[in-house]
């Protein structure tokens, strides 16, 4: 609850440095933004983050 959206980006990379950065850099530049400019809460952000760094985490998964 108390984690901020760079840290939460930081914690994912971590957490899934098998998902390739560039694969997830443009939607998570737009998440980020959307939070900056005041128009998404970063829980929000955060959570949409997570969904995406696991949904491509089971795209590697349901390829390999």
């Amino acid at each position: 609850e108390e984690e901020n959206v760079i840290a939460a980006m930081r914690r994912l990379a971590k957490t899934y440095p098998m998902v390739d950065s560039d694969n997830v850099f443009s939607t998570a530049t737009t998440l980020m933004t959307r939070h900056i400019m005041g128009q998404q809460s970063a829980v929000d952000v955060i959570d949409e983050l997570e969904a995406m760094f696991r949904a491509r985490y089971d795209d590697l998964h349901r390829d390999a």
